[in-house]
């Protein structure tokens, strides 16, 4: 048999309580002190020097090794600049401030001018030039990711990347929606949305505006800048008919209308005091020459209105967790088209009561002619 011997100690050696110790681990890098104060300052904000590592402030840098939350960008909402509609009413009310969220750096706007969200501040502006690129991004990365020379992320610890990174937590709470979605004036709450996320029960459930609009959401189709906005989601749209058929010179259709807040944290739809969704219903057949033919329509406003001196005197939107419901009896005349006749129902959307868009949600349904 063969024996192997135990390694025996040095003679004249004892053996350390040290080696019986594991390596020290290295000291913990120190911490990052989190950036505050991202929102609390004047609009439009000053953005400051490009931060080291970037080439630029614009979001074709950050693509370069974003690719994936830039490409989503550019299919929201915040990478569009101010629409016509919206530049119109900047022109109407005579003051730019208007435009301060929809163009919210300092090096996006060509004249001098500051406005804060219910304080009473007076730093000045930039008095141009402006950054043309920077102009046609809207909301663009640097705009909530970059002060001070900075990166912002929400992350609470540093990351690993070519730029310094300065966590900030803002970033993940309502406080970064509330700089822009919402605004009292004189008491009066033109944009609430917040205040409406507050008051529903998706607030009372500890659910957050980025669990919904964050990058994904839920199901990864949230609508932030992050993410793609496919239409208008949280909402739905159901109809209900008497019967499948239309009888000319008989009696009316009785069509059912019903729109629900299936999933908006606050009320829908959701915006400025000027934003707004028109659902309108129609009973279509085609004519002898086969042109399309409405035999019979209905419409209604989902939307807020003011008055001159931004009185609210309305508010036909759906609240949170909330619906609304219509009852239409529409009536064929006996020397209508034959048909066959189609039911459509469509929801789009509107800005200062005009339509600014295409449906957001659409039911279609035949019916036979008797």
């Amino acid at each position: 048999m063969l024996l192997v011997a135990a390694p025996v100690a040095e003679a004249g050696k004892k053996k350390r309580k040290e080696d019986d110790v594991a390596e020290a681990a290295p000291a913990p890098a120190p911490a990052v002190a989190p950036y505050t104060g991202l929102f609390d300052r004047v609009f439009p904000f000053p953005v400051g020097a490009v931060p080291e590592g970037l080439a630029n402030l614009s979001a074709q840098g950050c693509a370069a090794c974003h690719p994936t939350t830039a490409a989503a960008w550019r299919r929201g909402a915040h990478a569009r600049p101010p629409s016509e509609a919206l530049l119109a009413a900047i022109e109407d009310v005579g003051n730019p401030a208007c435009g301060a969220c929809h163009r919210p750096l300092d090096v996006q706007q060509s004249e001098a001018f500051a406005f804060a969200f219910g304080v009473d501040r007076s730093e000045p502006g930039p008095a141009g030039p402006f950054d043309a690129t920077l102009r046609t991004e809207g909301v663009t990365c640097a705009a909530c990711h970059v002060r001070d020379g900075l990166v912002l992320g929400s992350q609470l610890a540093a990351v690993s990347a070519p730029h310094p990174v300065r966590p900030a937590p803002a970033l993940s709470s309502p406080d970064a929606c509330r700089a822009c979605h919402q605004l009292e004036v004189g008491g009066v709450a033109l944009y609430d949305t917040v205040g409406e996320w507050e008051r529903s029960p998706h607030a009372a459930a500890g659910i957050g505006c980025l669990d919904c609009h964050g990058s994904g959401g839920p199901d990864g189709a949230g609508t932030t800048g992050h993410t793609a906005a496919a239409g208008w989601p949280g909402a739905s749209l159901l109809i209900t008919v008497d019967r499948d058929h239309v009888v000319r010179g008989g009696p009316p259709l009785e069509v059912g209308l019903l729109l629900q807040n299936t999933g908006a944290g606050h009320s829908w739809p959701s915006g400025g005091p000027w934003s707004g969704a028109r659902l309108v219903a129609t009973l279509t057949t085609l004519s002898d020459e086969g042109m399309p033919v409405d035999a019979a329509r209905f419409a209604v406003d989902l939307a807020r209105s003011f008055t001159a001196t931004w009185e609210p005197t309305a508010d036909t939107r759906v609240p949170a967790g909330g619906q609304a419901s219509w009852a239409w009896s529409p009536q064929v005349p006996q020397d209508a088209p034959p048909g066959p006749y189609t039911l459509r129902v469509e929801v789009v959307p509107t800005a200062r009561g005009e339509v600014s868009g295409p449906p957001v949600l659409a039911q279609i349904l035949r019916l036979r002619t008797d």
